[in-house]
């Protein structure tokens, strides 16, 4: 298991969105995967965009929301 720093994991912010990339092919030896910790303030929208280098895995851990997935 590799385990990653606090020193390394990046921290992304937008209107009421807030990204922790916790491994990502930048702070990891992950070639294709990227996993991130958002907050997402009530009724805020994220736009739609992808990933064309690794693949996202979202875990839901508190309240509900929609992802839209491609296509």
């Amino acid at each position: 298991m590799e385990l990653i720093s606090r020193n390394d994991v990046t921290t992304l912010s937008n209107s009421g969105v807030e990204l922790h990339q916790l491994l990502s092919p930048y702070n990891s030896n992950a070639e294709s995967v990227t996993i991130t910790k958002v907050k997402v303030q009530p009724r805020v929208t994220q736009p739609r965009h992808t990933h064309e280098d690794s693949e996202q895995i979202w875990c839901a851990l508190a309240g509900s929301g929609n992802l839209l997935l491609e296509g």
